[in-house]
C-alpha cells in the first residue's frame, strides 16, 4: 500500500473561503476564525489532559499480525467511498440539455429566483448528502477498527488520543459542515441571477452552454462542491491511515 502525502486543513478552508466570506479581503480572517473554532473549549480541555498524561514506557511490540489486512480493509473502504462520491457528482454534472429541461419542467423562465432554486436543488442535495456520507462512513470505519487497534498494548495510547481529538473536534466540525450548503446556495443564487438577467425570457438551449463551462455560473459551483467534499474525504482518510500507521507501524513506504 503506497503511503499517501500528508494533507493539512488549508486546502479545505481555501475551497470554503469564497463561500464563508463576503469578500476576498475577509478570507484570511474568516479562515483563521474557523480553524480556531474547530476545537471547542470542553474538548480542548479533555485533549490537553490526555496529552499531559505520560505515554506508556513499554517498548513497542512487534506489529500486530492483523495489521496489514486491517490497513488494506481501511484503504478498500475509503476507495469505495471515493467511488460513491464520484458517481454522485457525475449524476449532477451540469449539461445544457439537463439544465434546459429542468427549467422547462419548472416553468422557471423569466423568474431568476426560481431558476436558481431549480438548478441548485440537485447539486445542493448531492453536496450535502456526500458531506454527511464522508463524515458518517469515516466515523464508522474509525469505530470498527478501534477494537482491533486496542489489541496491541503499545497502540492503546495513540488510539485513545485519536478518540479524544475526534470528540474534541466533532461538534465544531459539524457546525462548519452545516454552513457549507446554505453558504454555497447563496453565492450560487447570486451568480445564476446575474447570468439569468442576460437571457431572453425564453432562451434557446444552446444559450445555457456557457453556464456549463468550467468557469460558468453553474459549473464552477459544481466543481467547487466536488472539491470541498473530496478534500473533506482526504482529510478524514489521512487521519485514519495516520492512526493505523502510528498504531501498527506497517504501512508500506
Amino acid at each position: 500500500m503506497a503511503q499517501r502525502p500528508s494533507r493539512v486543513p488549508g486546502p479545505l478552508f481555501g475551497a470554503l473561503a469564497p463561500y464563508l466570506t463576503p469578500t476576498a479581503a475577509d478570507a484570511e480572517i474568516e479562515v483563521a476564525s474557523v480553524m480556531a473554532s474547530l476545537l471547542e473549549f470542553g474538548g480542548s480541555m479533555r485533549l490537553a489532559e490526555r496529552l499531559a498524561e505520560p505515554p506508556p514506557r513499554a517498548p513497542r511490540s512487534t506489529p500486530h499480525p492483523g495489521s496489514r489486512p486491517l490497513e488494506a480493509r481501511i484503504d478498500r473502504e475509503l476507495e469505495l467511498l471515493r467511488t460513491r462520491v464520484e458517481r454522485a457528482f457525475e449524476s449532477v454534472r451540469p449539461r445544457a440539455v439537463s439544465l434546459w429541461n429542468a427549467l422547462e419542467d419548472a416553468t422557471a423562465w423569466g423568474n431568476p429566483q426560481l431558476t436558481a432554486d431549480t438548478l441548485w436543488a440537485p447539486l445542493g442535495e448531492v453536496i450535502g448528502s456526500r458531506i454527511d456520507a464522508v463524515r458518517s462512513t469515516t466515523s464508522e470505519i474509525r469505530h470498527e477498527i478501534a477494537h482491533e487497534l486496542r489489541l496491541d498494548p503499545s497502540a492503546t495510547h495513540l488510539e485513545a488520543l485519536d478518540a479524544v481529538l475526534h470528540e474534541a473536534m466533532h461538534g465544531a466540525t459539524q457546525k462548519l459542515c452545516a454552513r457549507i450548503v446554505p453558504a454555497m446556495h447563496a453565492v450560487f443564487t447570486r451568480d445564476v441571477n446575474a447570468a439569468s438577467s442576460a437571457l431572453p425570457d425564453f432562451p434557446r438551449r444552446e444559450q445555457l452552454e456557457p453556464w456549463c463551462r468550467r468557469d460558468g455560473c453553474v459549473a464552477k459551483h459544481f466543481w467547487a462542491g466536488r472539491a470541498i467534499v473530496s478534500v473533506l474525504l482526504e482529510l478524514e482518510a489521512d487521519r485514519l491511515l495516520a492512526l493505523a500507521e502510528g498504531c501498527l507501524g506497517s504501512i508500506d513506504s
